[in-house]
């Protein structure tokens, strides 16, 4: 169906968000350019009524402002006859999006010309009137209402005295590195303020180094997530949970907890509350477990304990029998409701639409209705409403200048590894694919912590939809250490990263070698972050690739010990060997250490500013494959983190990674 585009249109009911004014195009295949116009949805709030939905997009900027921070848009949907409006002009700096209980007020984070920072802004639904509630001396970081509405809880880093201001102009900046690469940080400030006369008041948590925070339904008590220090490493590894008074004092043990946890939360009616926990305590590298405590002092009961998925988030029904959780299991991602009685899970959300990579949720108070974003192989990521009956209806379309393109088909693909242990993982298949015929073969390999699903691949870090409107077939596997299939799979290359993590990509090439798909001849690999390291890894082990992306990767282990910025979860999450005992275990899988191996031309690139895996890490490994005289070039991207987001950085990337496998596998 073709459509005329404009900046906002709502048709049915449906609401249509468009980056620029685009003509209608005929069927054509996806280019990079249009990856990079991708609008992005940031958040969705569901109002506790089931009435409204308030969302942000976040639109990518033109050329000529690439350098600039992207702009997020805030609508506000009404679910009862599908009008929807856009609070002001699209803003950088806008998040967080939170109704009140009365379903009356939105409160969001914003940074407007003279705050100091993000404050708290609070829109009207009735009269659509917004004002400001903070007017902090530093930024507000996180927020949450209270269970009346009548007041907000924040949290906000201490402002520096004068006489720090006064030795920083000096030059007195010294830093005193300690177990991370740079000194520790202040604690954060809980403070909340009255939405009566706009006054804050700071909630005395006798210096807490505060993670996290949730107000008791009676109103009466906050569960905060805390570390000792604020050091990455204790804030991974020994976060624990207590509860204090709103008027602050001293606070006091909830339940024992051991190794990561996130996302704790009070039952509805306060009795019990619950969380994502580890399984296996202080070295599980990932929560898996859904946990829950009834009770002050009780022990934490694991509700999916042995189950062949993973929970990756959740939220309470009313009942307090059930949640709503987010699954992943083999190549598929849902919205599934949890019994807490028996861990059971019931489906709300069926292939072929999967639930959008890390995206926003939200579920009305009563539990009957449900907004997410769904995506399939062939759609763009949409919010979608998910009533009581199971019925599911598309809310938005922000991306309509994709409509005309013809995208690839992919399905979920198993294969066996060479132990046995079944693999699963996405194939995609070039656009235009005929049966019979061998295609050239990019696989793509997914970064640490997470999983590839059937869902739409294109983006600054998949590939894959991208590469098959260039004639690739694209294998997205799922090895061991994936959220995919559950705790135990997810530590299943502890300890031997490199290993049967690589051997179970190398036996999923071999399946589709001898389905008859691919080329043997014909092979790339690419990925990013750990995907980065496995595929330099991999070009050092074996020469069947005649091409390679290694993206943000890490290069050298041992150095890489030395530079990140959480040196004791390397070892107690991933290695179990320190680098200073065993470090030739770190060296052995090493990239850098058989780079004289290495045959395949590889493209390297890197952020400037990575803070988690520093450009000396690819660097060091571009020096050795220029020794060695392998054919390779190497990109630095200014400004840019443990990603590529700038738009024209992002042409410049995802046109480099084709032209790559274009030149060494066509």
């Amino acid at each position: 169906m073709k459509r005329s585009h404009w900046l906002s249109i709502f048709i049915l009911g449906y609401a249509t968000f468009a980056y620029v004014a685009f003509a209608p195009c005929a069927d054509r295949l996806l280019r990079v350019d249009d990856v990079v116009s991708m609008n992005r949805i940031t958040n969705l709030q569901m109002s506790p009524d089931g009435s409204f939905l308030a969302y942000m997009v976040e639109q990518p900027n033109d050329a000529a402002h690439s350098k600039d921070p992207p702009k997020t848009a805030l609508f506000v949907l009404s679910l009862a006859d599908g009008t929807s409006w856009q609070l002001g002009e699209p803003a950088a700096k806008l998040s967080s999006p939170k109704w009140s209980p009365d379903s009356k007020t939105l409160a969001y984070l914003s940074a407007r010309s003279g705050d100091a920072g993000a404050q708290i802004y609070l829109l009207s639904v009735k009269n659509r009137g917004e004002q400001r509630l903070t007017a902090h001396s530093t930024p507000v970081q996180s927020f949450g209402w209270s269970p009346s509405g009548s007041a907000i809880v924040y949290l906000s880093a201490p402002p520096a005295s004068e006489q720090e201001r006064r030795q920083s102009e000096l030059g007195y900046d010294e830093i005193h590195v300690g177990p991370g690469p740079d000194q520790e940080g202040r604690n954060p400030e809980l403070w909340t303020v009255s939405l009566s006369d706009g006054q804050s008041r700071h909630v005395d948590t006798r210096g807490l180094h505060i993670l996290a925070y949730d107000w008791a339904p009676d109103g009466k008590t906050f569960l905060l997530t805390v570390a000792d220090k604020a050091f990455g490493d204790e804030e991974q590894l020994r976060p624990h949970l207590l509860t204090l008074g709103v008027s602050g004092g001293a606070a006091k043990p909830y339940c024992e907890t051991v190794g990561k946890l996130m996302q704790a939360t009070w039952s509805p009616d306060g009795h019990s509350l619950a969380f994502l926990g580890t399984s296996e305590g202080v070295t599980d590298p990932y929560p898996g477990g859904l946990f829950l405590c009834d009770g002050i002092g009780s022990k934490p009961r694991n509700l999916i304990a042995d189950a062949g998925f993973t929970v990756e988030s959740y939220r309470w029904l009313p009942d307090r029998q059930s949640l709503i959780t987010v699954v992943a299991e083999g190549a598929h991602r849902a919205i599934a409701r949890l019994r807490s009685a028996d861990g059971t899970i019931t489906r709300l959300t069926h292939p072929p639409q999967e639930i959008a990579f890390r995206s926003p949720y939200s579920v009305s108070a009563d539990g009957r209705r449900i907004a997410c974003v769904l995506s399939s192989a062939k759609e763009p990521p949409d919010i979608w409403l998910i009533e009581n009956d199971g019925k599911a209806r598309r809310m938005t379309q922000i991306n309509p200048q994709l409509d005309g393109i013809t995208f690839a088909e992919s399905e979920e693909y198993r294969w066996q590894a060479r132990d046995g242990l079944p693999i699963t993982g996405v194939l995609i298949k070039p656009a235009g694919y005929r049966a019979g015929s061998p295609y050239p073969l990019v696989v793509q390999v997914h970064g640490s912590q997470v999983a590839d699903t059937n869902e739409f691949q294109a983006s600054w870090m998949n590939w894959g939809q991208l590469l098959a409107a260039n004639g690739y077939m694209v294998l997205l596997p799922n090895y061991r250490g994936s959220l995919t299939s559950g705790a135990r799979f997810a530590r299943g290359d502890q300890g031997d990263l490199g290993g049967k993590d690589l051997t179970d990509v190398l036996d999923g090439i071999d399946a589709l070698v001898r389905s008859g798909m691919v080329n043997p001849q014909r092979l790339g690999m690419g990925g990013v972050s750990y995907g980065g390291f496995l595929t330099g890894w991999a070009v050092t082990q074996t020469d069947r690739f005649k091409a390679a992306v290694m993206g943000l990767g890490i290069g050298n282990w041992v150095s890489m010990a030395g530079q990140t910025p959480q040196p004791e979860s390397m070892v107690a999450l991933y290695w179990l060997h320190s680098p200073y005992d065993e470090w030739q275990v770190l060296w052995n899988r090493s990239p850098l250490a058989d780079a004289k191996n290495a045959r395949t031309p590889v493209l390297l690139y890197a952020g400037e500013r990575d803070p988690l895996v520093p450009v000396s890490q690819s660097r060091e490994f571009f020096r050795a494959l220029q020794h060695y005289k392998v054919a390779s070039e190497f990109i630095i991207y200014p400004r840019e983190g443990h990603s590529v987001l700038e738009p024209n950085h992002l042409q410049d990337n995802l046109t480099r990674i084709v032209e790559w496998y274009n030149r060494y596998l066509k």
